[in-house]
């Protein structure tokens, strides 16, 4: 009984329509407008929908983070230089105490 229903609401499509020749073919991917979504025709100040806001809001935030990791990144690279740094001086006055001991020694 169901199909019957069906069957009977069922269209042809129209004659200038045909299928895609091959299904394995991407659909297209959709960008962003440039422009805002609504844009009041007095003032001529654009807005965005709700949830365009949101998803611009949540970029943002993503954005803000991301930012917030390179400095950190940033921030530990000098760090780990200035150690280094430090790690090499303390390995050279090392070497310089190991010499003037040597040398003390030789002449005993």
């Amino acid at each position: 009984m169901v199909c019957k229903q069906i069957s009977k609401r069922f269209i042809d499509p129209p004659q200038w329509w045909n299928p895609l020749p091959n299904p394995d073919i991407p659909n297209p991917s959709l960008r962003k407008p440039d422009l805002k979504c609504h844009e009041d025709k007095k003032t001529g100040i654009g807005r965005l929908c709700v949830r365009c806001q949101d998803e611009e809001d949540e970029e943002e935030r993503d954005r803000e983070a991301e930012r917030e990791k390179e400095k950190a990144e940033k921030k530990d690279a000098v760090g780990a230089r200035q150690k280094a740094r430090e790690r090499m001086k303390r390995k050279f006055a090392e070497e310089q105490r190991k010499k003037q001991e040597e040398a003390i020694k030789k002449l005993k």
